[in-house]
């Protein structure tokens, strides 16, 4: 059997619409088909849902004001399922939900993953349940970061508490604060990646305790509000506390062993995800534009993953501003290696690769924190990804 390979008579290209209106984390990923019949119009994307609350979709032709799909289901793992129109088609759909995204982080050179019961042994990712929006997580770009400042194994605290001051604030029936100490943890809030500043912590009725299953009371309050040193700012009667709240943090979890240990350093970030709703628009003029011709970059850099978090598919950029051999490669919070998207010499310009968040041998790898990392001769570039199934 003989068969002839001949090239592409054009440049495939993917397009990821620009979110417009709504804070949806949703996503959609265009492909471009047949750059012949493209029209140059104007499309959008909308979010609706059947009488089964599954989330569907709607492409709309902004130019003409005509639906051309509506209510679709998600594109299957081939898209084999979504027409092809005006020459292009969806070909991935995340739709997210309202949900608290939580991940667990060991330090470099610390002991193993010690919790048992909230924490996917080999992601990171922990139970959902364990956190609660709060009145002012209104803002998708924050994340909050608790950093535990000590050691704790089965035992307890190890030394004395070397975090940040907290509040034991009292909700009923008094509805206010008791007192003001020293915590085991420190809470900062995180924007594009940087700590910008750190953040009151309250918690209920009483501080934090450390007993044989590692309790750290019955809840912890992380609010929006900066950090405040001498413990006077939720002293202040004119203040609505519970109108403060980020989120609510639940933590009673157990140690793996005996000889596990909590070490100082260890972290967990939390963000939030927001739902898909018919509030949500994306917009996109699919063009058959090679963006590997368009102006040299000025800087080697590895772009964030879009979008992030992500569940089925992630688009992962980067720019190279000289020509380069590079290799991009996936990582778990291990520092072991998943697999690797690409090694070879490539061009200058800005680049993009999927990544369907299988492993080397094609299985779907678990939920959980994983590091895109891209390398050159002498540089090295690092982003954060949440996969979430």
């Amino acid at each position: 059997l003989s068969l002839r390979v001949e090239p592409l008579p054009y440049v495939p290209n993917q397009i990821i619409p620009s979110h417009v209106a709504g804070k949806s984390d949703a996503s959609f990923v265009i492909s471009v088909i047949d750059p012949s019949a493209l029209t140059g119009h104007s499309y959008e994307l909308t979010i609706s849902k059947t009488i089964y609350y599954e989330p569907r979709f709607s492409l709309i032709d902004r130019t003409l004001g005509d639906t051309l799909l509506k209510n679709h289901e998600a594109p299957d793992e081939y898209a084999y399922n979504v027409p092809i129109t005006d020459g292009f088609k969806v070909i991935n759909v995340h739709f997210s939900r309202d949900r608290v995204i939580g991940i667990f982080e060991n330090i470099e050179g610390g002991h193993p993953t010690p919790f048992k019961s909230w924490v996917v042994a080999s992601g990171g990712t922990m139970n959902e349940d364990l956190f609660i929006f709060g009145p002012a997580y209104n803002d998708k770009s924050i994340q909050v970061e608790l950093e535990f400042t000590n050691d704790i194994d089965s035992s307890g605290v190890i030394g004395i508490p070397s975090g940040q001051g907290a509040f034991s604030y009292v909700w009923f029936p008094t509805n206010g604060p008791q007192r003001f100490s020293s915590s085991t943890i420190n809470a900062w809030k995180i924007y594009e990646g940087q700590r910008v500043s750190q953040l009151n912590i309250c918690f209920n009725n009483i501080p934090p305790n450390f007993d044989s299953i590692c309790s750290l009371g019955n809840r912890i309050y992380i609010m929006s509000s900066d950090y405040d040193s001498t413990g006077q700012y939720y002293f202040n009667s004119a203040i609505d506390a519970k109108q403060d709240v980020l989120c609510e943090v639940r933590l009673t979890i157990s140690l793996a062993a005996d000889t596990s240990v909590l070490d100082a350093g260890d972290k967990i970030t939390i963000s939030r995800e927001f739902g898909a709703t018919s509030e949500d628009r994306w917009v996109f003029v699919p063009t058959n534009v090679d963006n590997s011709k368009a102006a040299i970059p000025g800087a080697f850099v590895l772009h964030q993953n879009y979008p992030n978090p992500f569940n089925a598919m992630t688009m992962i950029r980067f720019s190279l501003d000289k020509p380069a051999r590079v290799s991009l490669k996936i990582y778990n919070i291990l520092g072991q290696e998943i697999i690797a998207l690409l090694d070879k010499e490539l061009s200058p310009g800005i680049h993009s690769i999927q990544w369907d968040g299988k492993n080397a041998v094609g299985q779907q790898i678990s939920s959980g924190l994983y590091f895109a990392r891209l390398t050159n001769r002498n540089q090295t570039k690092l982003v954060k990804m949440v996969l979430i199934r």
